[in-house]
């Protein structure tokens, strides 16, 4: 049967607009996982394979509006109003997301529909400030209706694509049209507004109701705000009450294609302009790059001033600032400050100054004379870490306060493994300090709540907040996380430009740690970071109001036509698809000028591929899981060329990132573990590299599940080695050149593992420092490179 012409003006329902409107939005309440894993293991949070059900659910909804447009006659009109509310809900996903997360906005009024509904039940509640009371034996439990909690970007994007769906509708006689026209908006606010209240009031009498609310869980009981199935069902009553009160209407004639392209152009260039707009960050003006450290505040946490060499070891050596300074070093000036006040006079040296981890409070002069250091150009880099730890974060708040920088008193993790939580790059940065960064591992650090000019740097998607326990040595709460606080969307790094300075805050201080500096991009963070704040805002920062002029121009033009129900299509999926190309642009183009100098003494830069290996880096703060050999833990070893002067990384098997490197580490290459096979011309690649001058280094264990590696003679076979002297007896070293670079096999190396050299922050007893020692003449002579000179950091 083929589209009913007849049927193009006849009025029916349009129940099948509103069922893609719910599938759209709940499509990219999976797809972009703001709570959820990508694969959703415990059963409370209902579906899996989020990315498959996710593109599904996103294809059924433009089937289903292009079935309704099929139905009434006009195919073309329903396919694009599927794709425009795909196009809309997606683009209102990231500005919502981005807006949760920079100002956690809380919903009063679904703090009353659950006060009523657990009235109803004869629930023991109270409704005070806009927040939920429940009493508990424990105490009163609080409820804050976040955005997380109450599910209100879902709603608003539910909104958004109903707008759509209303514009298509015809509204005559004239003096009829705007009863009907505030007709449906209002049942388009109430009856989606009522479901979602009624699911928030069900989910919190289901927690109240779980005995793990006060203990430790993971996932903890919180997820069950975050299941996409309570989400689903709130959609789905919202789009079948909006359809079965809703009588037959009939959608716009269609306009002339001139009237709808202009429409759709108006909106279009609206879109890329308030896309750019959003996006755009002044790229300013770049300093001369005098960077000074505080080591005075800090006491013996995390010092700066002090090198991670071949003669100090134990806690404080690797977990320190010291690694993170070194390379610094090789770009900036850099000093450290150990006893000196902070006056202007001494400030006015500098061009970027990081305050860390402070143990004492600075001076009322000392902050006044920061801030107005700041306001006249200056880049401050504050860094804290979780629970308040030291009264690190109240003494950094009177700096990052008037800034809307505002460090909280919890730690998070990951909501729902209750592990370390990780930082993953989005399509659109969200500042030019993470452009460019990969995959960041967090190490336990505290939220960030922003005010006025601060915007998010590092955004978490999925983290849950607790509050600490000051009983305990380190703060680390030992409740499960408290519904009274914000959780899912966490900020754990933001940035704000004030006058002609700007200000950098950061909550991890661990990650900066020397012993993990150079893993998980945290190096590339700092870089980026202090390269960012050593320059200053100029009038580009201006461009930024002038988009949005522009914009608003571009999209009273749009709107001033008669351009009918295309025309209203074309140009709700113009703005959001312009959107996304203006802050894509914006983005990339502020990014750009925060450009990384390279290093101005030839520092070498080592990189360790696991890949394909029988090797193990677990964090070092974590614990090697009970699954893994326990010969496999290296992390001690790949920190020795740090005690050089080296610069290290774990780096891809690919032959692109050989061009960064002066040495290549492969470790223990094997294809057991079902480890993936190498790259097509990998190892054509890396022989090449070495013959052009790089260093490669081959490890292997002298017995590997009862066989030799069957990748390592991939490396080695056809090179003629000098066996070289090794400081330790188990540890059989050979060197073989190969066109200008050479290659070192390292064999025994089950004496690298933590078992054999311990771990990095403790004290080596003499069998361990015989392994470090050959460790060194790994990297330090028979690579045969010559290192750059160290320097300690006096203080300034």
């Amino acid at each position: 049967m083929s589209g009913p012409t007849s049927a193009a003006a006849a009025p029916r329902r349009d129940a099948l607009a509103w069922l893609a409107a719910a599938a759209c939005v709940a499509a990219w309440t999976l797809l972009r996982p703001a709570y959820i894993p990508a694969d959703l293991g415990p059963p409370v949070l209902g579906l899996a394979r989020t990315t498959w059900t996710g593109g599904g659910l996103l294809a059924a909804g433009v089937a289903l509006a292009t079935l309704l447009g099929w139905r009434r006659g006009r195919p073309w009109l329903g396919l694009g109003l599927g794709l425009s509310m795909a196009a809309v809900t997606g683009a209102g996903d990231a500005l919502l997301s981005w807006w949760e997360a920079a100002r956690q906005p809380e919903m009063p009024a679904f703090s009353a529909a659950a006060w009523a509904l657990a009235k109803l039940a004869g629930e023991p509640v109270a409704w005070r400030g806009g927040r939920l009371l429940y009493d508990e034996a424990q105490g009163a439990l609080e409820f804050a209706p976040t955005w997380g909690l109450t599910a209100m970007r879902p709603l608003l994007q539910f909104w958004l694509a109903g707008g759509l769906i209303l514009c298509l509708r015809e509204r005559k006689p004239r003096n009829d049209a705007t009863p009907a026209l505030l007709s449906d908006g209002l049942r388009l606010l109430l009856l989606p507004l009522l479901f979602f209240g009624l699911r928030y009031g069900y989910l919190v009498l289901r927690y109240s109701s779980v005995d793990e609310v006060l203990a430790q869980t993971a996932p903890p009981a919180l997820v069950l705000f975050w299941s996409p199935a309570g989400m689903a069902a709130a959609l789905l009553l919202s789009a079948a009450a909006m359809a079965w009160t809703e009588g037959p209407v009939g959608w716009r004639p269609p306009a002339p294609a001139r009237a709808w392209l202009w429409a759709a152009s108006c909106a279009g260039v609206a879109g890329l302009c308030f896309g750019s707009a959003f996006a755009w960050e002044d790229p300013g003006r770049p300093k001369s790059g005098r960077v000074l450290v505080d080591d005075r505040l800090t006491g013996a946490w995390e010092p700066a001033g002090r090198l991670l060499d071949t003669q100090r070891y134990g806690d404080f050596s690797a977990y320190s600032f010291s690694a993170m300074v070194e390379q610094l070093s090789h770009r900036y000036a850099v000093a450290v400050n150990a006893e000196r006040a902070y006056t202007r006079d001494y400030l006015d040296q500098f061009d970027v100054l990081m305050l860390k981890t402070p143990e004492q409070p600075l001076a009322e002069p000392e902050i006044a004379a920061i801030h107005g250091w700041v306001a006249d150009g200056g880049g401050l880099f504050l860094i804290s870490d979780h629970t308040d730890l030291m009264g690190m974060s109240t003494y950094l708040r009177p700096l990052g306060g008037p800034y809307g920088l505002d460090f909280r008193f919890d730690a998070t993790n990951d909501a729902v493994t209750g592990g370390f939580d990780y930082w993953r790059p989005g399509l659109v940065p969200e500042h030019p300090v993470s452009a460019g960064l990969e995959v960041f591992e967090c190490m336990t650090p505290c939220s960030i709540r922003l005010s006025g000019p601060a915007r998010p740097v590092l955004t978490l998607r999925r983290s849950a907040s607790t509050a600490g326990d000051y009983a305990h040595g380190s703060n680390f709460g030992t409740r499960a996380p408290n519904p009274a606080d914000a959780h899912g969307l966490l900020v754990i790094a933001a940035a704000a430009r004030a006058g002609r300075g700007r200000v950098l805050a950061f909550s991890d201080s661990t990650v900066l740690s020397s012993f993990a500096y150079y893993t998980w991009s945290h190096s590339d963070f700092i870089q980026r970071g202090v390269t960012w704040l050593n320059r200053r805002n100029s009038a580009a920062a201006w461009l930024g109001l002038a988009f949005a002029v522009l914009g608003s121009a571009a999209l009273l033009l749009a709107l001033r036509g008669r351009a009918g129900a295309e025309g209203w299509i074309a140009a709700a999926a113009a703005v959001a698809l312009g959107g996304l190309a203006g802050a894509l642009a914006a983005a990339h183009v502020s990014a750009a000028a925060v450009a990384v100098p390279e290093p101005v003494d030839g520092t070498v830069r080592v990189g360790f591929v696991r890949e394909g290996g029988h090797a193990w880096l677990p964090a070092v703060l974590g614990s090697q899981p009970e699954d893994m050999p326990p010969h496999g833990n290296l992390m001690t070893f790949i920190q020795t060329p740090q005690r050089l002067g080296m610069e290290t990384r774990v780096v891809r098997r690919d032959p692109a990132v050989l061009s960064e490197l002066d040495v290549l580490v492969i470790m223990n290459p094997d294809v057991e573990l079902g480890q993936p096979e190498a790259p097509a011309g990998w190892i054509e690649a890396v022989r090449s590299w070495v013959s052009a001058g790089g260093r490669l280094v081959v490890t292997a264990r002298r017995e590997h599940l009862g066989h030799p590696h069957d990748r390592y003679p991939l490396y080695v076979d056809g090179l003629e080695f000098e066996e070289a002297a090794s400081p330790e007896p188990e540890l059989r070293l050979g060197v073989a050149a190969l066109g200008q670079g050479r290659v070192v096999a390292v064999e025994g190396s089950e004496v690298l593992d933590v078992e054999h050299m311990g771990h990095c922050m403790q004290y080596p007893g003499r069998d361990e420092l015989r392994r470090y020692a050959a460790a060194f003449e790994v990297f330090g002579h028979l690579c045969g490179l010559s290192l750059p000179e160290r320097r300690g950091y006096r203080p300034r």
